[in-house]
This record gives structure tokens, sequence and C-alpha cells, in this order.
């Protein structure tokens, strides 16, 4: 029951609300008609006050809110629904000197309540400048902050909210650097060195369905960039104060910096094609990121595109022909752990431009990889964790600009590369062996032990 208290809290706002103005308007000539209604809003009002005391009561008792906020909150509550009970039963129904009071009353409950759920000073404080798409990273990036530059606005826009001073869900405060380092009522949430050991890691990536998830189901969600960074941090030792040319980076780290143009310019990406090519259709990029593909620049103000699907695990065949209206800009495409089969190579085909293609973890064969040899400008072909064998990497020999080619946990051994190397002397095989460079983005999902 408690749940339903930020949704039953908002009726006895509204409608203590909506009766103060009639109370006021019917003091008018012109408006003396509305005092038929007072009785009845009064009531409804007051009703809906004490529900809302009720199962703000219910819901306090789980803990995780600050105490003296919650004091003020909570007694503050039961003050406005008891007043409206006693001026309905004594018939006050007009009274303005009550209905002054009852509405500075209901202001400070809501103020405290709003506290409780978004923290401190929460009218005032900066907007916090969320690492979107269509956001840049903070200019000279080399001399921010990690911490207060980076990964504070992430966590102050998925975090905070739910784990700040007055309001600490599972014992956890975020907002506080010992705090943090301390954990919640399940212990410490990061480990230096650990990102993948890190719980606040393991939540951000468990199915959006489990009740584990953080943030909740039908909150922002953090971006893949979000992500990144805080990975970063955290496998980077977990410093509060060294800025980003102290730490080192990840080739993932300097790819999601030069993407948001905040790396060295001057340098050119061999991925990125350098003839010109018409911008895509902006209804059509967003027609398909209405289908949770991530589909973005390579860069700012890049024609060329990049696309992945991380959101969409349970994507198939049907979701890549959707990129097929993008050939002449999409130049990477990153299709793995998906549920895509040989037909969606057909698609793939089509995307002559593609520099980098990551299909591993999927069910891709032989012969849909075979359906690739039209992509001529392919520099990075990753088919880790498939059953591709030398029979499906053969027919790609053909493509001049194939580089590198990851084919760890495959049907290839180390016998079978000879020959193929022969054919490909252009090419390096990594067979694996350790984790192989994430691409901008990269995740990996956590699902719990059933």
């Amino acid at each position: 029951m408690g749940k339903l208290h930020p949704l039953i809290v908002h009726l006895p706002i509204g409608i203590l609300l909506l009766n103060a103005v009639f109370v006021f308007l019917s003091k008018t000539k012109k408006y003396e008609g509305l005092s038929v209604a007072l009785p009845l809003t009064l009531l409804l009002g007051a009703v809906s006050a004490v529900a809302a005391c009720v199962t703000g009561w219910l819901l306090s008792e789980k803990g995780g809110y600050e105490d003296d906020t919650l004091g003020y909150h909570k007694w503050l509550g039961i003050g406005v629904a008891a007043v409206a009970l006693l001026l309905y039963f004594l018939k006050k129904y007009d009274n303005k000197w009550a209905w002054v009071a009852l509405v500075i009353g209901l202001s400070v409950t809501g103020h405290f309540g709003g506290t409780l759920t978004h923290g401190e000073n929460y009218l005032f404080s900066e907007e916090t400048v969320a690492y979107t798409d269509d956001k840049i990273l903070p200019p000279n990036i080399q001399e921010a902050q990690v911490y207060a530059d980076l990964i504070v606005p992430v966590l102050k826009r998925n975090c905070y909210s739910c784990h700040n001073n007055a309001k600490q869900k599972g014992k956890l405060r975020m907002d506080d650097k010992a705090a943090f380092l301390k954990g919640g009522e399940n212990g410490a949430i990061v480990v230096a060195g650990q990102a993948a050991h890190s719980e606040i890691i393991k939540r951000l990536l468990l199915d959006m369905d489990d009740k584990h998830h953080m943030p909740p189901k039908g909150k922002t969600q953090p971006t893949p960039q979000d992500i990144a960074l805080l990975r970063w941090w955290i496998d980077k030792g977990l410093d509060f104060d060294k800025k980003v040319k102290e730490v080192e980076q990840t080739e993932e780290i300097k790819a999601l910096f030069a993407r948001f143009g905040t790396a060295d310019t001057k340098k050119v990406n061999p991925f990125v094609p350098t003839q010109p090519v018409d911008k895509a259709d902006d209804k059509w990029i967003d027609s398909v990121r209405k289908k949770g593909i991530l589909l973005v620049p390579v860069a700012p103000q890049s024609p060329y595109l990049q696309a992945n699907f991380v959101s969409i695990p349970k994507a198939g065949d049907k979701e890549v022909e959707l990129l097929v209206p993008f050939a002449k800009q999409l130049i990477w495409l990153k299709l793995g752990g998906t549920k895509i089969s040989d037909s969606a190579m057909l698609s793939v085909s089509k995307l002559t431009q593609l520099t980098k293609l990551s299909l591993d973890n999927t069910r891709i064969t032989d012969k849909g990889l075979s359906a690739l040899s039209s992509l001529s400008y392919l520099q990075y072909l990753n088919v880790v964790g498939t059953d591709i064998t030398t029979e499906g990497l053969t027919p790609l020999s053909i493509l001049p600009q194939l580089k590198q080619v990851f084919i760890f946990k495959t049907h290839i051994s180390l016998d079978a590369l000879t020959p193929l190397k022969q054919k490909m002397p252009q090419t390096v095989f990594d067979t694996g062996g350790y984790i192989v460079p994430f691409w901008v983005s990269d995740t990996a999902i956590f699902k719990k032990v059933k």
C-alpha cells in the first residue's frame, strides 16, 4: 500500500488548492454560486489527505529517509488532513483565514516531500548536464576532474534522487564520498579496480524487468556512455581527485571522448571515410531510434553513422532490415549478443560503406558470413563466440581493406589459420585469450542466477 503514496498524495494537493480558490472566489458576487460546491470539495480533499497520510506512513516504515525531514513531512501532512476534516465537521467551509493557514501548511508539507524525493535545495540546485547523444562532454576534457566533472553528473542524473542526504533507499547515500564508498545495507557497491565485480555496475546492467535493476523501471535510465564512464572510473582505481589526463584512458574512453569532439581533432580516424556524403534524413533516424536502436553520428557534425543494438539484445533479422536505408551513411555496426541469423547478413551486405562490423555471440554461420564479400571497405570484423570456420572466412579474402578479424571462441583452429593467412597477408587474426577491446558504449548484461 505504501507504494501508492506517490499517486494518492497529489489528490489532496489538487483538490484542497482548488477548494481554496473556490472559497475566495465565492466571496465575490460573480462567483458566489461556487459556495454550494465547497462542502463536497472539502470532503473529497480531506478524505484523500487521510488516504495520503496512511499510505505515506506505510511507505516510511521501509526506511531510507532522513529522520528529521521525514518527521516534518509526516506530521505536517497529518496536520493538514486533521484541519481539513475539522473544517468539514464544523461546517467552516468558507473561513478564508483557516484556508490561508491550510494552503500554507499544504505548501510546506509538499516542500518537505519534495526534499525527501529529490534532495536538499532541489528547487534551486543547478540542472545536471546529461551525457546524451545530443550533448557534449565538458570542454578541455584532459584538464577536467574525473570525479567532479564526469562522474558526479552521471550519479546526480541517475542515482541521487533515491540516494541522497534526505532519502537513502537501501540505506545507501551516493552524494557524499565517504558514504558512497561505505555502501548500503548490502555492503559496498564499488570495488576499486574491478568494475565487473562492483554492485553498482551489476545493477545497472541487469535486465530492465529484473526487480534489482537500477534505476528502477520507469525512471530515466543511464546511457551507454554513462555506464562506460563509471566502469572506466572504477577500473582505474576509483580516484576522487585526479584529472582526466592523469588517468590511463582505455580505447573505449578515447573513442567516447573523440565521438563528442573532446579528443585531438587533428588526428584522422582510419575507420571514418574522408569522402563527403549526404546527411541521412532526421525523420528516418528518429523512426529507427524509436525501435530501440542506438543510431548516432560517429563524431559531432559528421554525416556518417554508427548503429548499436545494445539496448535491444532480443533484436532479430527484421530489426537489421531497418538500417538498409542508411547504406550510404552507416559505417559502424554492432550486432553482438543479438538474436540475428544468417538471413540478417543479406541486409548487412547492402550496407556497403561499413568499416566496422561486430557479430560476436550471435547465431551466424559460414553461410551467412559469405554474404559479406560485398563489403569492400570493411576493416574490422568481430565473430567471437560464433560457429564460424575457415570456410566462412575464405570468401572474405577478396576484401582489400580487412585488417582485423577477432576469432576467439570460434571453430577456427590455429593450424587452419596458416592457409588463411597466406590468402589474407594484410589481415591480423586475433585468437583471443584476453578481453577484446570494447567499442564505444560496449556493455555486458548481468543476469540474476535463478
